[in-house]
């Protein structure tokens, strides 16, 4: 387990799926009701923990949890093209903690982590405004596209970070 300021990190297991799924759940849930007129949504297997499942398991990406107080409030995956170049897969934490830096803490603690990383890059979607001022404001990336731009539900955007 690694420690960052008041966050702990460790690896996920197979057995942390049942216990951040619903974290996970409640987190896009929140933000999509946040910012659109659902109730519930986000992508398939988000709220059964295919999701998840599938993206600690693929080649190449690393996974942590992350917990406060010995308390799980969410996790992070990342995949790494080369040593140059990572993408910020998934990050969600459980809204219940917001409002106290966590998000920042966890950027940091990447950046910290994989400090040989010369671009990053994420995605989030178009109506995720509260998403792209975290990742624009506080994080330092920056809009490399937008994919279906104007697609309310559909519209998707990439962000790119150039570390120097």
């Amino acid at each position: 387990m690694k420690k960052y300021k008041e966050l702990c990190f460790d690896q996920i297991s197979e057995d942390d799926i049942a216990l951040l799924t619903p974290i996970m759940k409640r987190a896009f849930d929140e933000d999509t009701r946040t910012h659109t007129d659902l109730d519930s949504d986000g992508p398939t297997g988000y709220d059964d923990g295919s999701f998840l499942r599938k993206w600690i398991h693929k080649p190449r990406s690393i996974s942590y949890k992350i917990l406060a107080d010995s308390k799980l409030i969410g996790c992070f995956v990342i995949t790494s093209k080369n040593e140059d170049i990572n993408y910020l897969e998934m990050l969600f934490l459980d809204p219940d903690t917001r409002n106290n830096n966590y998000g920042y803490i966890v950027w940091s603690f990447i950046e910290s982590e994989f400090s040989k990383t010369r671009v990053w890059r994420t995605s989030t979607p178009g109506y995720s405004k509260r998403n792209q001022n975290f990742y624009i404001n506080k994080c330092g990336f920056q809009v490399d596209r937008i994919e279906k731009p104007g697609n309310f539900y559909q519209e998707c955007y990439h962000l790119k970070k150039i570390m120097f």
